[in-house]
């Protein structure tokens, strides 16, 4: 087996369930790697070793006793500090006036939790006081992206296999490409987001961070689906994500607006891009926007 904290989603929860790794040895070894990269990182806005530890040991007894609490049983993962998190605080929310610790989860948490996940913390964000310290793990003097920093970072760094965070303007999904793992932005409504301290009601999206997308499709079936107390949730019932039921993506390639605001460098970086996912059995279809898509940005 890999280093333990190599390990992905996925791959970690089969061994647990199949006995072949014990819940609190993984943790442990992920627990020991960030102590040896936090310090320059910068992932966590709030690191619960005691209560990771706690969880991790009661987990352990569970799953040598065969009683697995969910498809996530011992699975650590980091939520961004716009996540309300029942006994953590919300510096986020502190830095508009609200102090203390979270009563209760954020429903996204919850889910994650009820599948057996446990919250070994919340990591940094970029707040209305500016950039967090978090530092891209690849190369401390890059940006790990914002807003969702410390999730990309955890993951992308091997610190978690597993983060949430958000997207009100690519913040969810910017940073994890930034450092190196996947993200999925869902349809809007489909990840509930009571709990989420609000950025923008009607943009807001709760993101999930992992390093593939087996890892992503398991925890979406988790924790997406309808949330009867978010009335921006998706009320009909949640098709559960299989990978081996996908057909090649059909993708718009946008042509117009967007490149002529890119640097050329990244606009030769989108056609070999596109034309990887060509000749991997993609539909590419260019897609012009029409006039008056000149006033999204400074709306925004």
């Amino acid at each position: 087996m890999a280093e333990l904290y190599e390990l992905g989603v996925v791959e970690a929860a089969g061994a647990i369930a199949s006995g072949k790794l014990s819940v609190l040895e993984y943790n442990q070894a992920l627990i020991a790697h960030i102590d040896a990269l936090e310090p320059s990182v910068k992932a966590f806005a709030y690191f619960d070793r005691e209560g990771w530890l706690a969880a991790a040991t009661e987990m352990d007894a569970e799953a040598r006793a065969g009683k697995l609490r969910g498809p996530l049983h011992g699975i650590p993962a980091g939520i961004k500090d716009q996540f309300l998190v029942q006994g953590m605080p919300c510096t986020v929310a502190h830095s508009w006036g609200r102090e203390g610790v979270e009563p209760a989860d954020a429903t996204a948490v919850a889910r994650l939790r009820a599948a057996g996940a446990i919250i070994a913390g919340t990591t940094y964000m970029t707040d209305r006081h500016g950039e967090p310290p978090t530092c891209n793990p690849w190369n401390l003097e890059h940006t790990p992206g914002g807003s969702s920093s410390g999730s990309a970072a955890a993951v992308g760094g091997r610190m978690l296999p597993l983060a949430l965070g958000e997207s009100t303007g690519g913040s969810g999904i910017r940073p994890p490409a930034f450092c190196g793992v996947d993200a999925m932005k869902s349809t809007y409504g489909r990840i509930s987001g009571k709990g989420l301290y609000t950025i923008s009601w009607s943009l807001d999206h709760p993101t999930i961070i992992a390093r593939g997308f087996e890892d992503i499709a398991l925890t979406y079936n988790a924790i997406a689906g309808p949330d009867p107390n978010d009335p921006t949730s998706l009320m009909e019932p949640l098709t559960p994500v299989s990978l081996n039921d996908l057909r090649p993506p059909r993708l718009g390639f946008v042509r117009n607006f967007f490149p002529a605001k890119a640097m050329d460098m990244m606009n030769e970086a989108m056609e070999v891009a596109a034309k990887k996912l060509a000749d991997a059995g993609a539909e590419i279809v260019d897609i012009y926007l029409d006039d008056g898509w000149d006033a999204i940005w400074p709306a925004h």
